[in-house]
C-alpha cells in the first residue's frame, strides 16, 4: 500500500513531462492512468499509449512513513489536482485498497479511483543496434526544421513520420509527405554504424517538446523495433513504423550533363511577406495555387480566385536566367521560409515543370525540395 510526501514544486515538473503522452479519450482505461512507483527512495511515473512509453523519475528525501508500492492513477486528474495547489504545498499520497487519498498541507483532501499496476503495458523488448550522444538543443533544432513536411495520415504509413538516418560522423532528418521534402545533417564525432529508422509523427513531435535544455545532452538508442531517448530527467521510448522510406535522394534535383539549374537568390523576409500578402487572394479550390514568374532580377507573385479577385506583387532578386512560369502550393513554400533563418536564400529550378531546392545562404546543413503544381 504506497505511501509518500513529496513538494509540489519537485512533482510538478515531471508530471507535466509524462502526462504529455496521455490522450484525453482512450479505449484501454488504464493508458488513461499514470503508473506510480515507490521504491528505493524514489518515485517513478510512466504513461503509455502502447505506441509511446514516458518515465520520468524523483528522488524521495530521506523520510519516515514511506510505503513502497504501484498503483495507476488518473493522469489528468493528479496534474490538474497538483497544478491548481499552493505552490509551496506539500502534497501526500496514500493508497488504499480501492483509491488513492491525496492530503495538500492537511487542508485539503482528495479521494481518486485507481487501476492495478499489473494492467498496465510496459514496454520491455528493446533490442540495441546503436547509441548517440548529442545536444538536446542539436536534435530539437533538427526536429523543428524537419517535421512539418511529415505527412498526417496518409495511408502511406511510412510518410507519417520521420527518417533518421545515421552514416559514419552524421546524422540526417527526413521528411516527405510526397509533395515536399526537407533534410537536416547534424554532425557528429567518432564514427557511427549505419542504420535508418522510421519514427512515427506523434512520436518525434513528443521528443521535441521534450528536448528544452540548451545545455544537456540525450543519449539516442536506436534499436530493430523502437528509438529511446535517456537524459538527467526523462527516458522516452517509441515504436517504430514499418515500411520503407522512399529513396529520397533520387527527388533532390541536380545539375546534369549539359543543364545547368537556374539559381534565384532573394531576401527571406522579403519573398516570405509578399506571398503571405499574395496568398490572401488565392483560391482554396485550387490548393492555395500561386504563380511565380521570374524574369531578370525579379520574381512576379500572382494570385487569384473564383471571384476574380487577382494579387500581383513584384520582389526584387538576383536573377538572370531564363523567364520561368512556375505554379506552387503557397502554403509549402511559406513552410519552408517560416522555417529557414538566413537572411538569403537560394532558390533553383530548371524549367516549369521541375521542384526547386530551397536552401538558406548561411545554414549549409538544411535542404528543402518543392514540387511545383499545375493550375
Amino acid at each position: 500500500m504506497l505511501k509518500f510526501k513529496i513538494a509540489r514544486k519537485k512533482i510538478i515538473s515531471p508530471l507535466q513531462m509524462v502526462a504529455g503522452v496521455v490522450e484525453r479519450r482512450q479505449a484501454i482505461a488504464v493508458l488513461s492512468n499514470i503508473l506510480v512507483k515507490v521504491a528505493n527512495e524514489k518515485i517513478t511515473l510512466i504513461t503509455s499509449d502502447i505506441e509511446i512509453e514516458m518515465r520520468a523519475e524523483i528522488a524521495l528525501d530521506n523520510q519516515n512513513g514511506i510505503i513502497e508500492g504501484e498503483i495507476t492513477i488518473p493522469a489528468r486528474k493528479l496534474l490538474d489536482i497538483c497544478k491548481s495547489s499552493p505552490e509551496d504545498s506539500i502534497i501526500e499520497i496514500e493508497q488504499t485498497k480501492t483509491q488513492i487519498i491525496l492530503n495538500i498541507d492537511g487542508s485539503s483532501k482528495y479521494i481518486l479511483s485507481t487501476l492495478p499496476a499489473n494492467t498496465f503495458p510496459i514496454i520491455t523488448e528493446f533490442k540495441q543496434e546503436a547509441s548517440i550522444r548529442l545536444k538536446q538543443q542539436e536534435l530539437r533544432r533538427a526536429i523543428n526544421k524537419t517535421s512539418f513536411a511529415m505527412a498526417h495520415q496518409d495511408v502511406r504509413r511510412y510518410l507519417n513520420g520521420i527518417l533518421i538516418e545515421v552514416h559514419e560522423q552524421k546524422i540526417r532528418l527526413v521528411a516527405t509527405d510526397a509533395h515536399r521534402l526537407s533534410l537536416c545533417d547534424i554532425q557528429t564525432t567518432g564514427s557511427l554504424p549505419k542504420t535508418q529508422i522510421l519514427v512515427p509523427r506523434k512520436s518525434i513531435l513528443e521528443l521535441a517538446r521534450l528536448l528544452s535544455s540548451e545545455d544537456e545532452y540525450v543519449e539516442l538508442q536506436l534499436g530493430e523495433k523502437h528509438i529511446r531517448a535517456l537524459s538527467n530527467s526523462f527516458t522516452f521510448t517509441s515504436k517504430l513504423l514499418d515500411g520503407n522510406f522512399p529513396n529520397y535522394t533520387s527527388v533532390i534535383p541536380k545539375d546534369s550533363l549539359g543543364s545547368t539549374r537556374n539559381s534565384i537568390i532573394a531576401n527571406r523576409e522579403t519573398l516570405k511577406s509578399g506571398l503571405q500578402r499574395a496568398s490572401i487572394l488565392c483560391s482554396e479550390k485550387h490548393s492555395k495555387g500561386i504563380k511565380l514568374l521570374l524574369s531578370n532580377n525579379q520574381i512576379k507573385l500572382i494570385a487569384s480566385n473564383t471571384e476574380q479577385e487577382k494579387a500581383e506583387e513584384t520582389i526584387p532578386v538576383s536573377y538572370s536566367g531564363n523567364e520561368i512560369s512556375i505554379g506552387f502550393n503557397v502554403s509549402y513554400l511559406l513552410d519552408v521560409l517560416a522555417v529557414l533563418s538566413s537572411d538569403n536564400i537560394e532558390i533553383k529550378t530548371t524549367d516549369s515543370n521541375s521542384s526547386v531546392t530551397i536552401e538558406g545562404k548561411e545554414e549549409a546543413d538544411l535542404l528543402y525540395v518543392v514540387m511545383p503544381m499545375m493550375f
